[in-house]
């Protein structure tokens, strides 16, 4: 394991190292003493190339720099250059005991041919169960909920978006699909999905309420949770970065040569 770099701000430490061919994130909150994420970050694209999908799971020849209050992961994931920043500040607009993780990222198409990605994941992860799915004792309490539709005027009656470690793991989420009829007008529906997306979630965790927020006009992203198992390991949670819902951001569908594509900030 290589040597880990570390960030801090009033509310929390984050650490990283790479370990083997992943990048490790330890995200802890001071107040609650409770760590938010501690595993490898995920890094994960599908590319089609032809008839072809190949599957890719790691950032290749990762690298990892700190610049004052920033912490840069660059890298390679499915031929395009990928630059992650991740900055702990303490803004004017939080109490002095307060503090934020941002983080952003960009990709660069370096070849002389379009990159077509049939999906694209990346974001901070932190274990739900033990190996055999059973949801860990320290997370009993925990509760998601949506921000600012509890209720979308769209949902069942008596249904809201707020979720327990037990419901993140037995339901489902659901994307929004577009289909035709007939005479050419689009018609909306709903497929099950291991992702869930708000324009903000709080994670409540006891008397504490970490907010996890991300909504960009310009890329068409949201705040996404999603449940990731991985095979011997348990069930994850992924939280924060970037990913594909509902075929947006659809600027990653299809990346030209030279063109960077940067994404929302979280």
């Amino acid at each position: 394991m290589n040597p880990q770099l570390s960030l801090s701000n009033p509310a929390f430490r984050l650490s990283a190292n790479l370990d083997a061919d992943d990048v490790y994130l330890h995200l802890h909150s001071n107040q609650a003493d409770f760590d938010l994420a501690a595993a490898p970050y995920c890094y994960r694209a599908v590319l089609r190339q032809g008839s072809t999908r190949i599957h890719l799971r790691a950032l290749e020849n990762p690298h990892l720099e700190l610049q004052g209050e920033s912490l840069w992961i660059r890298g390679t994931l499915a031929g395009l250059q990928l630059t992650h920043h991740l900055r702990l500040g303490t803004g004017a607009h939080l109490p002095a005991e307060g503090g934020e993780l941002m983080e952003q990222i960009s990709l660069y198409n370096p070849g002389d041919s379009p990159v077509v990605l049939e999906d694209f994941a990346c974001g901070l992860q932190r274990r739900l169960t033990d190996r055999i799915g059973r949801p860990l004792p320290e997370l009993q309490e925990e509760r998601f909920q949506a921000i600012p539709f509890l209720h979308r005027p769209t949902d069942p009656s008596g249904y809201d978006n707020d979720f327990s470690i037990p419901d993140l793991l037995h339901t489902c989420g659901r994307e929004i699909r577009l289909g035709e009829v007939p005479v050419f007008t689009e018609y909306q529906g709903h497929v099950p999905s291991h992702q869930r997306y708000s324009e903000g979630w709080a994670w409540r965790h006891g008397d504490f309420t970490f907010v996890l927020s991300k909504f960009s006009h310009e890329t068409m992203e949201f705040s996404l949770l999603a449940i990731d198992p991985e095979p011997a390991e348990g069930v994850f949670l992924r939280f924060g970065g970037a990913g594909l819902m509902n075929g947006e951001p659809s600027a990653l569908l299809k990346i030209l040569p030279g063109q960077q594509v940067t994404l929302g900030e979280t």
